[in-house]
């Protein structure tokens, strides 16, 4: 009986058990150990978890199934700085990009300073302009020059270097009209002079037949009035006496002082920025206007004499040049640096 009991065990243990060394093992997970997936018999243990740190991006993390914990950590930005793009000081991460200096202060010969970092800058340097007819060799920057103006080479009323046209005057007595008056295209001031106490009227028609009125007045004149618009020209003139009328085309000039007596446009300067000191002798209005590639500014308009300190603002390079409107003597002079 025991005999076939035994056999009976074997016969069970053959069709249901596993034999020594035939385990259908599974691998081991972080929570599972190793585990037969026949008999559930197990080896060694479970590993647990291999985390890895949260980063800005992803939360802690196991390597071996991927299970997370928390939430990312998010970036800890830097602000970008004058070298540096916006930068997350844990994963080096950018965005954007440097700011770069902000410099301030610096000259042609000396340093500048950055409103951000306050590291120093290098100097401008010289921006030279070549020397032209009116001009010496120039800088654009702060006005130095080196040598000696190039000088005009007139021929046929008209520069053979830059172009520069010279107009003969328009004379007449009483009222007239000057028809198909060209200029060339170049910026140009109308020089009017009329002697006599009495009425005297000026009006200058463009090609577009735009009016402008020059000059109103009943005492003498000996003035330059800017002229707008496009050619040919046509004047218009009302007078009982003798009168002339000049085109000049505008020069250029170097001098930092400018003065005059009366109504007046200067000749092209290479002006650079800075504080102006504007005075007037006269008795009536009194204004004056700055013309650089910015266009038109009004820096002073007074009543009678007048004092007046102003800043003025040049853009780099630019050709400028006054108009003034007065009936006294007048001064425009550079004291100083911009602030």
């Amino acid at each position: 009986m025991k005999k076939k009991l035994l056999i009976g065990s074997l016969i069970l243990l053959l069709l249901f058990g596993c034999r020594p060394h035939e385990h259908a093992w599974t691998d081991a997970t972080c929570a599972e150990p190793k585990t037969c997936r026949r008999c559930g018999q197990t080896e060694g243990e479970a590993p647990g978890h291999d985390w890895t740190d949260a980063t800005c991006t992803e939360p802690k993390t196991c390597r071996r199934c991927g299970l997370t914990v928390g939430e990312a950590l998010g970036h800890d930005w830097a602000e970008a700085t004058c070298t540096e793009p916006k930068t997350c000081q844990r994963c080096g991460q950018t965005e954007g990009e440097a700011l770069g200096h902000d410099y301030f202060g610096a000259t042609c010969t000396s340093s500048g300073v950055c409103a951000r970092c306050g590291e120093a800058s290098e100097p401008l340097g010289h921006d030279w302009m070549d020397a032209n007819c009116i001009l010496p060799k120039t800088c654009r920057h702060c006005g130095l020059t080196e040598g000696s103006a190039l000088g005009h080479r007139i021929e046929n009323n008209v520069c053979t270097e830059c172009g520069y046209t010279v107009y003969e005057p328009y004379r007449g007595t009483g009222n007239a009209v000057l028809q198909n008056v060209q200029t060339d295209g170049a910026i140009c001031r109308i020089h009017l002079i009329h002697r006599a106490e009495s009425d005297f009227t000026v009006w200058a028609y463009d090609a577009d037949g735009k009016a402008d009125l020059l000059v109103c007045t009943r005492e003498s004149y000996d003035g330059s009035v800017l002229l707008f618009g496009k050619a040919p020209f046509t004047f218009e003139i009302f007078s009982r006496t003798d009168w002339s009328l000049t085109v000049e085309q505008l020069d250029m000039m170097t001098d930092d002082a400018i003065s005059g007596s009366g109504d007046a446009i200067t000749d092209l300067c290479l002006l650079t920025s800075g504080i102006f000191r504007i005075t007037h002798a006269g008795e009536d209005a009194f204004a004056v206007w700055l013309y650089t590639t910015d266009g038109e500014t009004l820096l002073v308009h007074e009543q009678g004499v007048a004092s007046a300190e102003c800043a003025v603002t040049v853009p780099h390079g630019s050709l400028a040049f006054f108009a003034v409107r007065a009936d006294g003597a007048w001064t425009i002079e550079r004291i100083g640096d911009p602030a």
